[in-house]
């Protein structure tokens, strides 16, 4: 009975010449929906590693160069050589 009455208004919007544009409503709220829980998933991923692992790089702070009155951003360690450095 819900199919027949699903036909039934496909058909009576094909007739009436507006379904195209309820096909492209349903397309952009349907390209809507996946987008935005695309977007909820990655944040929750990335909330809940940062809880368990913390941040990855040390956090870059300003200092004085010693005899001078230039200050440099530090960005922690130096990298140990043959080692990827952090983006």
């Amino acid at each position: 009975m819900g199919l027949l009455f699903l036909l039934l208004i496909i058909l009576l919007l094909a007739t009436a010449g507006i379904l195209g544009f309820v096909v492209k409503v349903a397309l952009g709220v349907a390209v809507g929906l996946v987008a935005a829980v695309m977007l909820l998933v990655w944040a929750v991923k990335r909330r809940v590693r940062r809880a368990l692992f913390g941040t990855t790089r040390p956090r870059a702070q300003w200092r004085r160069v010693p005899g001078s009155r230039v200050e440099v951003l530090d960005r922690g360690e130096p990298p140990v050589p043959g080692e990827r450095p952090l983006r």
